[in-house]
């Protein structure tokens, strides 16, 4: 059961009865969720006057008595005489707006990170073990934009994949690794199943337009045009063709210049396979997620990152779209 709580006049209150279409979604490369939903406020009618929340009200979504959504009151458009369609965001959206000024000496990303947020007055619920070494200066920069940068070096030393997002108003950055979800409908008490086994329609695509089959690392400084490293496959360039991606590193990882070509060739060497798929909701679903499916009929076998997800709630009916990738 969906419940819709509003803090109006510093007081918590039950909004459910004259909100409805609920839609709340997230994106791979975005940093916080939006929640969108219509309310009905009539000044004609004494009973349903009043009603329309100004910006800024704190919102809280649950289902099922769990929280699956905080944030604040963004912007709101009228569309009829008592038709109001609100836009609200979780707390990511503050470190998408505010810029900061900081220095990193010789420590690690996660210590960068940490350090950041300590800073910022930014609460932290996990951050990963992030090892790349840190020494840069960052000026006037949005926080989530420093943030994204310090994962990316550890990305590209480490190969390992990180998902940065706010869950109940704290930071989290954790490893893809460790976010495969179970997923589970339940649409009556002592029934459920698993919603990847009951797939919906469907739209795949497969795509070389991202592919690379060279790498070439050179150094993020102008004046030195030096290529550090080159990682390619003769095969796949047979097959493909030469599709060449350069990518930029500081001068302190020269040494490691050949481990991340590598390790970015073995990211982009391949024939990109995406999926846009309906399936009944599960709330823990949620973009940064890995889903595993078992469809072979429709060639969708395997364990699939959720890049883009979106839930919509309509009475008792809960449906989520998702564009999924291999």
């Amino acid at each position: 059961m969906i419940m819709l709580m509003a803090n109006i006049n510093d007081t918590w209150q039950d909004i459910t009865a004259y909100t409805g279409a609920y839609s709340r979604a997230d994106n791979i490369r975005a940093l916080g969720m939006s929640f969108d939903f219509k309310l009905l406020s009539n000044p004609l009618d004494r009973n349903a006057k009043g009603r329309e929340l100004p910006i800024g009200t704190k919102l809280t979504l649950f289902s099922d008595g769990e929280q699956i959504f905080s944030g604040i009151v963004v912007s709101y458009e009228r569309s009829s005489l008592s038709e109001y369609t609100y836009k609200a965001y979780d707390y990511g959206f503050y470190l998408n707006k505010s810029e900061a000024i900081i220095q990193f000496n010789d420590i690690s990303a996660s210590a960068a990170i940490q350090k950041l947020c300590g800073e910022n007055g930014i609460p932290v619920g996990a951050v990963a073990d992030i090892s790349a070494n840190v020494r840069k200066i960052y000026n006037s920069s949005k926080i989530s934009d420093i943030i994204r940068d310090l994962i990316t070096m550890g990305e590209n030393e480490t190969g390992k994949k990180y998902r940065l997002e706010v869950r109940e108003n704290k930071l989290f950055i954790e490893e893809y690794a460790d976010l495969i979800v179970d997923a589970y409908y339940q649409p009556a008490a002592g029934s459920g199943f698993n919603p990847a086994d009951v797939p919906g329609s469907f739209q795949s695509t497969y795509s070389i337009e991202e592919m690379a089959t060279r790498v070439l690392i050179a150094s993020s400084c102008e004046k030195n045009a030096t290529i550090r490293a080159t990682a390619e496959d003769s095969e796949a360039v047979t097959k493909y063709g030469l599709l060449t991606r350069v990518e930029k590193i500081d001068d302190k990882n020269n040494s490691q210049a050949m481990n991340i070509a590598k390790k970015k060739l073995k990211e982009l060497n391949k024939v990109k396979r995406s999926f846009k798929i309906t399936l009944f909701g599960d709330d823990a679903v949620r973009s940064g997620r890995i889903l595993v499916f078992n469809q072979p009929d429709i060639n969708l076998v395997g364990a699939f990152l959720v890049r883009n997800c979106v839930h919509r709630y309509d009475g008792f009916n809960h449906i989520m779209e998702l564009e999924l990738e291999v």
